[in-house]
């Protein structure tokens, strides 16, 4: 997954991974220092978080899934969404699966 592959889609950031997007034309809808305030919108579907694992362990919800971002300098970085997120945007955002 790369952060192209995100660009038109409501993000929602951890602020560790903030100084990384900055030079990036992304949908950011928020920025956010503990993901579990951004909980509700993810399991509702209103925006994708870019975390890392460890956080993504933290929610513990089988409803959600993660998939690496391979161009952000750091080997630890997530987007999350929710497992039943529309076929279209399934294809959008997993396209190499």
């Amino acid at each position: 997954l790369s952060l192209n592959d995100l660009k038109d889609l409501p993000l929602i950031v951890s602020k560790t991974f903030i100084t990384h997007l900055n030079n990036q034309k992304l949908n950011i809808i928020t920025i956010t220092n503990q993901i579990i305030d951004c909980f509700p919108m993810i399991k509702e579907g209103v925006g994708y978080l870019i975390t890392t694992k460890n956080q993504y362990k933290q929610l513990n919800d089988p409803s959600l899934c993660f998939k690496e971002i391979v161009d952000i300098d750091s080997s630890n970085c997530y987007c999350i969404l929710k497992k039943d997120i529309d076929e279209y945007k399934f294809k959008l955002i997993f396209n190499s699966i």
